[in-house]
């Protein structure tokens, strides 16, 4: 008798089981039903929106698709004005980050000015202030061979 209980349990279970997933079932297929009506209407309503098949539209809907679409506007030109904003906002950082740069390299370029001139100021002059003394080295008796240079020159 016990294994008939257990026998019986099974398929009471099982059939419940079964019953569950018949409503699972039906509710899923009642959802997509659901769905492809809405998707449906938001088809009609995409084409409208693109002014295709305005013509069984009544004065209404032509009124309520107008409002839409202003409000579309709206939402657009709000979008458009905040991106706007956003890349007015990085060119502004940009310039004031380029001015910083700008001010930075002009520092270092007068200090690297002033160093050269600097350095010219600490090296002697060359070979101008010397150019009476004679370096010339002459085989022979002092100042004879010089003096003949001199004249035939």
């Amino acid at each position: 008798m016990n294994c008939m209980l257990k026998t019986i349990e099974r398929y009471n279970t099982h059939v419940q089981d079964l019953t569950s997933n018949v409503r699972s079932i039906e509710q899923d297929l009642q959802d997509a039903e659901f769905m492809m009506q809405k998707i449906k209407l938001l088809e009609v309503s995409k084409r409208k929106l693109m002014g295709e098949c305005l013509e069984s539209c009544s004065l209404g809907e032509l009124h309520e698709l107008e409002t839409q679409l202003e409000q579309s506007i709206c939402k657009i030109r709000g979008r458009k004005d905040q991106l706007l904003a956003d890349q007015l906002t990085q060119y502004l950082e940009k310039e004031r980050t380029l001015l910083e740069d700008n001010a930075l390299l002009q520092k270092q370029w007068k200090e690297a000015v002033l160093q050269v001139e600097a350095a010219k100021e600490m090296v002697p002059p060359r070979d101008d202030q010397y150019k009476d003394v004679e370096t010339e080295l002459y085989i022979g008796w002092p100042r004879t061979q010089r003096t003949q240079q001199l004249l035939k020159g």
